[in-house]
């Protein structure tokens, strides 16, 4: 699978954290060397992170990325892209909610990024730090060949109803690691996923 990017601004959003206080401290005091050391350290960390265990790289460094897809009656997929909370318990049960029928499901998709969902499209472009439109693929497997390497979650509407797939990783011979290839069995519905897990859901919107 190659890792293609969904957006090309996606690669500039990143969740890294610093000690920002302990460097403000430290330059109170022009300690630069120290400073140093301090950077030096949190980016090893971040290195040995992403080498030694890319799911938590994925999990714990970056927002939990999705795509927000829809399936059109010639078989064509319109796909979005969300950067933070995209886990079934928020971004899951934001489109069960409240974009639960093909109108408000094809709306938001066609509105493209979101930085976050919130319940209705004009709350969620307030948030927007970009505004690409979505892609569109020939096909349900051309989509899911191109999933972008931290893509956690996919969620597609067909059917005037939401299914979802959670990503893998996979370690391949050279010892790099890729994302296993989903295909359209490995969706289940999202309402089926909420009462297996045992997630509360409120009124449909």
């Amino acid at each position: 699978m190659q890792l293609n990017t969904l957006a090309g601004s996606q690669s500039n959003e990143q969740s890294l954290t610093v000690d920002l206080e302990r460097c403000a401290q430290l330059s109170t005091l022009n300690n630069i060397t120290e400073i140093a050391r301090v950077l030096v350290v949190w980016l090893f960390n971040i290195k040995t992170t992403i080498y030694f265990n890319p799911q938590t790289f994925r999990r714990v460094i970056m927002g939990t990325r999705s795509n927000i897809a829809y399936q059109k009656p010639n078989g064509k997929v319109v796909v979005m892209y969300c950067h933070y909370d995209g886990y079934p318990e928020y971004n899951g049960k934001i489109l069960y909610n409240h974009y639960n029928n093909q109108s408000k499901a094809h709306a938001l998709v066609d509105n493209g990024y979101q930085s976050g969902l919130k319940e209705t499209i004009i709350e969620s472009n307030e948030g927007r730090v970009h505004q690409e439109p979505p892609q569109t693929f020939h096909s349900i497997h051309a989509f899911l060949m191109n999933v972008q390497f931290d893509i956690e979650w996919i969620y597609l509407f067909k059917n005037n109803s939401w299914y979802v797939a959670e990503t893998k990783m996979i370690k391949m011979p050279n010892g790099k690691y890729d994302l296993e290839t989903l295909h359209d069995k490995d969706f289940t519905p999202l309402w089926a996923y909420f009462t297996k897990n045992n997630i509360a859901v409120g009124d449909q919107s």
